[in-house]
């Protein structure tokens, strides 16, 4: 045996000289592998200097950027083999911030902190990012894209043709108002402390021809949607979730279409229910916990677990597990505001322990093994193209009534929409703040008939709210049901503006209240549990931009509302 390894070893070793020997033959100069080592990365700090440094690249360099690089309308691509990294002198922050239909195309982004690539309002024209592979290294990396916009634009981005791995809060994540179009692309090894291990999305969401393997997160182990998700022809395999049965696959809150044809042998199933999916499967608008597996997998995970006590049942086995337990809301600054009746929940489940998630000891274990890392020495490199097995889904379960938005005897009607009317000049002034009395007016018009009917003899009073004021009826009857307070003393100050923390108080005693762990967004006040309970359901993003105490405008407000209301429809 030891002189079979010394030959072996040998063999190795006469392979690696011949190699180099050839190399250095094919090039015309000796090989210095320690020079390549060695070899500094062009530092940049201007689009400019970003653009000179790619015309000047060979295969397998290496671009450091310094500062973030603002690409407006513009295109930047590249045939070569070019590797973008941060420079250590930009240790957080943005790399690339894409605007209004830039493309960026060809590139590799290794082990980058923070967002690699920011992309904002695009208007008519698509932003699109091709080619393009982002590694990172499971420890500090975070998302790779974030992509948002405004809900009044018709905003678009576009990824084709990329790969995702190795990023810890999520690898995309799609915010307010964007339509994110995914083909052609791979997410391995992905995760998140919150929802969507490798995407997390609250807008329109469509993957076509995408793979999702080993992507980890508390809920939506793959996908985690709150806004439309449209899916075709995508592969999920080795995908896991702290919370039991709760999305390890796709979790979607808003309505889901899969276009997949039906596959013998494996399919979607439900995760509460254990049912799977009959497909096509279009605008499921009810809650969707779902994962791709064959059958004989289906079959050994859905089986109920053996029980050394006899008198355990096997139902618990299927059970999805959600606490329905509701603490009461805090007020806007009064403490003794009436407590709410909370509704169905179709969020996180409680597991009865503290709901900080846990990071991952070891990475998931996946039936294919991740991609690589590229290679700078192979100098045929082409841009990989990922085309996945076409999948299919469970038995589409029994229509259930949609979640309703809740809160004691004022219940909303999700077919109605938000609507700001103005000051009689003919203007909405979306961009003046938005006023207490407006806030409750807004949410006021929103209430079923039979709501506003229960809440027409109101029997609380403020004392600077008279009653033939226009928005008494609205103030006094959302008072009335616990749906807005005071600020104290018995006042509830109708012409002051309206912070987010408060709207998103005011919005939250309609729903369950969800835990979430707040990585960027730093407030510790009394609406907390409403801020967490927003970031939860997808209503607002984890960021540092939010800032719960700041005014928020009439148009924002509304634009929050109406997507909130979309959720629920």
């Amino acid at each position: 045996m030891k002189k079979m390894l010394s030959l072996l070893l040998v063999f190795t070793l006469v392979l690696s000289m011949a190699t180099s020997a050839f190399a250095a033959e094919g090039t015309g100069r000796s090989e210095q592998p320690q020079e390549q080592e060695d070899q500094t990365a062009t530092s940049v700090s201007t689009l400019e200097e970003l653009q000179a440094a790619i015309a000047a690249a060979k295969d397998g360099d290496t671009i450091a950027i310094s500062s973030e690089i603002t690409l407006d309308a513009a295109t930047l691509e590249t045939d070569k083999r070019i590797v973008i990294i941060r420079a250590d002198t930009y240790p957080s922050g943005t790399l690339i911030r894409l605007y209004n239909g830039a493309k960026i195309s060809g590139f590799i982004f290794e082990e980058p902190t923070d967002s690699t690539i920011i992309c904002v309002s695009s208007w008519e024209t698509a932003i699109e990012i091709k080619n393009c592979q982002f590694i990172g290294n499971s420890m500090n990396t975070q998302s790779f894209i974030n992509a948002y916009g405004g809900i009044n634009y018709p905003n678009q981005v576009k990824i084709d043709s990329c790969y995702f791995d190795g990023a810890t809060k999520s690898a995309i994540v799609c915010t307010n108002g964007l339509t994110l179009t995914i083909t052609d692309s791979g997410f391995t090894n992905n995760s998140s402390l919150t929802q969507g291990g490798a995407i997390y999305s609250s807008s329109t969401l469509i993957l076509d021809n995408c793979t999702f393997t080993g992507n980890k997160a508390v809920s939506g182990g793959g996908v985690y949607c709150s806004g439309d998700l449209t899916i075709t022809d995508c592969q999920f395999s080795g995908n896991q979730i702290e919370s039991e049965k709760f999305g390890t696959d796709i979790l979607s809150f808003g309505a889901l279409t899969i276009t997949d044809d039906p596959q013998d042998g494996a399919g979607y199933y439900e995760e509460s229910t254990g049912e799977k999916v009959t497909l096509p499967f279009t605008d499921h608008a009810n809650v969707a916990k779902l994962i791709y597996l064959t059958d004989e997998q289906a079959a050994e995970y859905f089986a109920p677990e053996e029980s050394d006590n006899p008198d355990d049942t096997e139902d618990n086995e299927q059970n999805g597990g959600a606490d329905n337990s509701n603490p009461d809301e805090p007020d806007e600054g009064e403490p003794d505001n009436p407590a709410e009746t909370p509704s169905e929940p179709p969020e996180q489940p409680d597991n009865g322990e503290e709901d900080t998630p846990i990071e991952p000891e070891e990475p998931p274990t996946t039936p294919e093994e991740p991609q690589d890392k590229p290679d700078s020495s192979d100098d045929d490199y082409e841009p990989p193209v990922y085309r996945p097995v076409r999948p299919t889904k469970p038995v589409e379960p029994e229509p259930q009534p949609a979640p309703a938005l809740i809160c004691n005897n004022a219940v909303i009607d999700t077919s109605r929409s938000a609507k700001l009317h103005g000051y009689g000049d003919g203007l909405l002034h979306e961009d003046d703040s938005l006023s207490r009395a407006q806030m409750a007016t807004i949410v006021y018009r929103l209430l079923d008939d039979e709501s506003v009917a229960a809440l027409s003899v109101p029997s609380r009073s403020f004392t600077d709210v008279d009653a033939g004021a226009w928005y008494a009826p609205s103030v006094l009857a959302l008072a009335d049901a616990g749906v807005v307070g005071g600020t104290g003393n018995g006042y509830f100050a109708p012409d002051s503006p309206t912070t987010w923390a408060q709207l998103l108080t005011v919005l939250g005693r309609f729903v369950e209240q969800q835990e979430c762990a707040l990585q960027h967004i730093r407030y510790d006040g009394w609406a907390r549990p409403a801020i967490e309970t927003a970031v939860a359901l997808g209503w607002i993003e984890d960021s540092a931009e939010i800032v719960p105490d700041d005014v928020i405008t009439r148009g924002a407000a509304v634009d929050l509302i109406n997507m909130v209301l979309k959720q629920y429809r």
